[in-house]
């Protein structure tokens, strides 16, 4: 069977045990509830296994034989999944609940963690950049203005604001979006006496920075990083883990992540410029925020 199927097929097999496990899937009734560090590394095995499965189904190509064989592979590679066991399992509530004992405490923190989080894995990521790979790529994980055209990334959000309105009809979909509504924001106007329109910015603004940092791990680290380990195949390694990382939401989500992420990462690796894909991605979010709100 042809490396591609079987990468397919791999990923139908994850898919199925994961979302078999119960309503909510094994990622959220299983792994969500073991100790932190247990969760951090079982997500970080997680994620790295599905990107593996794609280096087995490819190990007798002759260019990921030779990227595997180089030292500075494994180490990012271990960097890579630790690192996204962390931002899996970035939490600060309990100390936050101590620091700011108000009645929007939940809001606030809904908002900040994000900021948070970002910083965390900006920082992370940085690290890597100028101990591996500073001198082999021209930029920070593709976050360079210079963008030559964003036309493909306008048709593929047009064609997303299509199978999302579709998809907002899905029970799964309205049963986990719109976030705004879960997020606390009433509490936030109450006690603050705000409209309800600074916290719709205060959210949105703080949950479309999440897709920014999403970009910049999986379409900008994992393919411009590893691409000289491993060739044009590391977008579909990407994709695996980056479906992966979708466990724990609808699944219909999880599946459209796998072809979502790897037309990004082809665009990504051929660009070397992310900046699109964050459009793209921080689009998706919104209009799957505002067809689920528009759904009541």
């Amino acid at each position: 069977m042809e490396p591609h199927l079987k990468a397919l097929l791999g990923a139908a097999v994850l898919l199925t045990f994961n979302y078999s496990w119960s309503a909510s899937g094994f990622e959220r009734d299983f792994i969500r509830k073991l100790p932190w560090l247990t969760e951090v590394l079982a997500h970080s095995l997680m994620g790295g296994l599905s990107f593996g499965l794609v280096l087995f189904l490819f190990r007798r190509d002759k260019q990921w034989v030779s990227g595997l064989s180089q030292p500075a592979f494994w180490w990012k590679f271990a960097a890579a999944f630790l690192i996204y066991g962390l931002y899996r399992t970035f939490n600060l509530s309990a100390w936050f609940s101590e620091v700011y004992p108000a009645p929007d405490q939940y809001f606030i923190y809904r908002c900040l963690y994000r900021y948070a989080r970002f910083v965390m894995m900006l920082f992370l990521l940085l690290l890597l950049y100028y101990a591996f790979d500073k001198k082999h790529l021209s930029n920070f994980y593709g976050l360079d203005f210079r963008l030559k055209s964003m036309k493909p990334y306008w048709w593929i959000l047009a064609g997303m604001a299509v199978i999302i309105f579709f998809a907002s009809f899905l029970e799964s979909i309205q049963a986990y979006y719109p976030l705004y509504k879960k997020s606390g924001a009433h509490a936030f106007v109450a006690y603050r006496g705000v409209t309800e329109v600074w916290a719709v910015v205060l959210f949105e603004s703080a949950y479309s920075l999440s897709f920014v940092m999403v970009e910049l791990f999986f379409r900008g680290f994992l393919v411009l990083a590893f691409y000289r380990y491993l060739g044009s195949r590391v977008v579909l390694a990407m994709a695996m883990s980056y479906m992966v990382f979708h466990f724990g939401k609808p699944l219909p989500e999880a599946i459209s992540s796998l072809f979502g992420g790897y037309l990004l990462g082809i665009l990504s690796m051929q660009s070397k410029n992310i900046w699109g894909g964050v459009v793209v991605h921080v689009g998706i979010a919104l209009l799957m925020e505002l067809f689920a709100f528009l759904q009541g």
